[in-house]
Parts: C-alpha cells; structure tokens; sequence
C-alpha cells in the first residue's frame, strides 16, 4: 500500500510514522490558514507513505517486547522515568509508575506504516522506496567495514596516511564481498554458512611455518578449514605442498596465479 503526500517542511533525518503525522497535521493547518490568507505554500518535499503486514507484524513485536521490560522495571523498581510507555504519577507524596495504555494504544494505529522524506521531486514514489532500501545495505558495510576489517581506529595523523588507511580498506572490503559472492553462489559451498567473519578466519589459516633442516630452510604447511580448501578450489589457486623448500617457495609464489575479479 503506497501513499504520496507532498508539503513544505523542514527535517534533517527520517523519522517515525507518528512523529511525521504531527508535522503533517500542523503544516495543513498551516496551509489553510494562509489559504485564507490568500497566500501559496511552496511545496519542496516529498513524503511516501508505505504501509506492509510485515512491518506490522515487526512493530508489534518491537512494542511487546518493550512493554515487557518495562514492566520487568517497574517490578524491580529500576525505572529512570524517561521509558516510552511509561506513565508517572503521585499517589500522596509517593511516585509510582504503571504502564501508558493511552499512549500504547495510540502507537498500534501506526503498526506496518513506514514514511520516507525526498527533496527531490522529480523522483517517482517507487524509485524513492528502492532507493531508501539501499540504506540498510550501507550501514551492513559501515559494520562490516568497523569490526571485520577494523577500519577503525585510525592511528595515522596526515592526511595522505588517512586516506591511503581508508582507501586499502574499502579495497580489502570490495575483495572480501567479492569472494562472499563467489562463495554463496557456488553449487560446491550451498550448504555451508557464508559470512565476512568466516571467510576472515578462513584466510587466517593459510600459513606457512618456516624452519631450518641442515642448514636450508624449509616451509610446512599448516592445516587449514575446509572453507580455506573451497577458496582455493573456486579460485582456482594452486595449493602449496605440505613440505617445500626456500626455491621451491619463490617458484610456488611467482606460479600461483588466481582467476582475474
């Protein structure tokens, strides 16, 4: 279900459903007001509404869950005094807290309704909702980029050095997807449970323990996951011997030739 309403009004960030029928209530007060006036309203924002069974299903369960440790607060008097559904009021001098239904109640007409802020209003109401959907898969990579990768902290202080950090890291990131990619789609890892955190792990146990036999030194190679085996495999990457030599080694390295991106 797809509403487009368009007004002038001026927010930074989107919001929630609630707080955007408010804004919208007042602004067409505003509007009649100055139709009286004889006076135009320019209209420079767009908003869509949108309403899915799934998002209401997600809010009713969002909302339940918060009443039930709200309550759990109040049992265990650990209440701050500033929850949502929470009511206050005074009973002689004593303070006690009890759950808000009017205010429950008044949320539950929202469940399943979803606004979307555009200031450009030239974009059509679907465009603007495939676009906003895009955002959840931006701040997956902002985390991915945060923990998996450790973009952050940044212990460089020049310019150049920041940006040469950030760069290499949304290099390892594109690298990373990219054999995340691979690695989901392909018949032979289906039934294994792909993420940047597992293939991370997968990678740290490719090595090599140098050692020295007689005065030449020699490579063992350690035991690695199976989903190394499968990197190797959908890679086409040659996989070294258990046992090789210093020569051998640089031969291994400079052959080794895995399939272009």
């Amino acid at each position: 279900m797809l509403f487009l309403i368009e007004f002038k009004v001026n927010y930074r960030r989107y919001t929630s459903f609630a707080t955007l029928h408010k804004i919208l209530i007042h602004y067409l007060k505003e509007q009649r007001r100055v139709k009286q006036e004889n006076k135009q309203i320019e209209l420079f924002h767009k908003l869509v509404f949108t309403y899915s069974d799934k998002r209401a299903l997600k809010d009713q369960k969002e909302r339940t869950n918060s009443i039930n440790k709200l309550m759990k607060k109040i049992q265990e008097n650990r209440v701050k005094g500033r929850e949502k559904y929470l009511k206050r009021y005074c009973d002689g001098e004593k303070v006690v807290y009890n759950l808000d239904l009017e205010k429950i109640e008044q949320d539950k007409k929202y469940d399943g309704f979803y606004a979307i802020a555009c200031s450009d209003m030239s974009l059509p109401p679907l465009k603007i909702i495939k676009i906003h959907k895009q955002i959840s898969h931006i701040e997956k990579a902002f985390r991915e980029l945060k923990t998996d990768l450790n973009i952050r902290p940044i212990y460089h202080y020049k310019p150049e050095r920041i940006r040469g950090h950030i760069i290499v890291s949304f290099l390892a990131y594109f690298l990373l997807k990219h054999m995340e990619r691979r690695l989901r789609y392909n018949q032979k890892t289906q039934e294994m449970v792909i993420t940047p955190l597992r293939i991370i792990k997968a990678l740290k146990t490719i090595n090599a323990i140098e050692t020295d036999i007689g005065g030449k030194k020699y490579y063992l190679k350690s035991k690695h996951t199976q989903l190394a085996s499968k990197l190797f495999e959908i890679f086409k990457v040659k996989t070294m011997r258990h046992i090789m030599s210093l020569e051998d080694m640089k031969k291994y390295l400079l052959e080794s030739s895995p399939t272009p991106l």
